[in-house]
């Protein structure tokens, strides 16, 4: 999509499922959506909570962030979620919030047999933009109304026609302050939909949006005016053709792993995680599983990050999910490819054990 769609704002009741209108709203289709990817965020966050969704009523939940663990500011992530019968999806917070917002940044039209027809072709983690080193970008930090362009069609692996891009990208704040940065294409239309960063100096925030390519294949990240001082680190975990070679996106929701039930993953250890198989809807890799989009949660007081790729592929040089030296609950939305054995691996690269999450969104 060029722009976002903002579907809902306003404010929610703790423990209430609130339906939200998505189709024909805001310039999407009237009809045909299967699936969408929406953009969330929970503006001075009141307690901390879950903030979930599904497509109906008599659908599971599917975990999209946790606001409000020990950070300060507004909380902001991206998630894949399926669409009702209706064209409603439905989401609910843990605890009562005055302000909350959902933008719709791309969707997946609807086939006959329930599977969304995307063309999404995963990558493993391949950093593209990195204001700390100068990779792709200029080197330095970002001050309020900054923004800086990076290129994405035709490098990196990726092709000269691309139509969009899926990227992970990494807040580090070290002014401290509130803000905001906004991914969209370059000589494009602004999106209307913002990732907020944490307030906490010296804190991380992992992020992700869907994004389509713009003039020169480049796109743009500009920042709020009153932001703080940040660097800014982009990571692409696959792409969108224009037209649809690569594979569809099928929603599926549950719980993977929680190592809080079982034992930490060690400092510098990794975790192989069974993906293909492990849950009703979750095809076999011979049946065409290729890639999973999860909800990542760390759980811990340290500080480092986690990498997430395909079980027996090179170890990517770019993170899934960042955490900083505080105790808080942290969480992003990660696509990943999908080993030969059917499995994932999960690294923790920090100095003590940490627990993770993992909560299904789509396959």
């Amino acid at each position: 999509m060029p722009d976002n769609a903002e579907v809902f704002k306003g404010g929610t009741t703790a423990g209430v499922f609130k339906t939200v209108k998505v189709a024909g709203v805001d310039g999407l289709p009237t009809t045909g959506i299967g699936a969408v990817s929406v953009m969330l965020t929970v503006a001075d966050p009141t307690g901390q909570g879950q903030f979930v969704g599904r497509p109906n009523a008599s659908d599971p939940d599917t975990l999209m962030m946790i606001y409000g663990a020990g950070v300060g500011g507004n909380t902001s992530n991206t998630a894949l979620l399926a669409v009702g019968d209706d064209g409603s999806i439905r989401i609910r917070t843990g605890t009562t919030q005055s302000y909350v917002t959902v933008n719709v940044t791309g969707y997946y039209t609807s086939t006959e047999n329930g599977v969304s027809a995307g063309g999404f072709v995963p990558m493993s983690g391949t950093r593209i933009a990195n204001t700390v080193s100068g990779t792709g970008v200029r080197q330095g930090t970002l001050s309020g109304g900054d923004s800086i362009t990076f290129q994405v069609g035709g490098a990196n692996g990726i092709p000269a026609n691309v139509g969009a891009v899926a990227l992970g990208v990494i807040v580090q704040n070290s002014g401290g302050g509130a803000g905001w940065v906004r991914p969209y294409p370059t000589g494009g239309t602004k999106s209307t939909g913002v990732l907020n960063y944490v307030s906490t100096k010296g804190i991380s925030t992992t992020m992700t949006a869907q994004v389509a390519v713009g003039t020169g294949g480049k796109v743009t990240i500009d920042t709020a005016a009153a932001g703080g001082t940040i660097d800014v680190i982009v990571d692409v975990q696959g792409y969108f053709m224009k037209s649809n070679p690569g594979g569809g996106f099928t929603p599926l929701t549950g719980r993977i792993i929680d190592t809080r039930q079982g034992a930490a993953v060690a400092s510098n250890s990794s975790l192989a995680v069974q993906i293909a198989g492990a849950r009703g809807g979750l095809p076999s890799v011979e049946g065409g599983l290729s890639a999973v989009a999860l909800t990542a949660v760390h759980d811990g007081t340290n500080g480092g990050y986690a990498k997430a790729w395909g079980d027996g592929m090179p170890e990517p040089g770019a993170s899934a999910i960042n955490y900083g030296r505080t105790n808080s609950i942290r969480t992003t939305t990660v696509i990943v490819p999908i080993g030969a054995n059917g499995k994932i691996r999960v690294k923790n690269a920090s100095t003590t054990a940490t627990d993770f999450v993992i909560d299904l969104q789509g396959a």
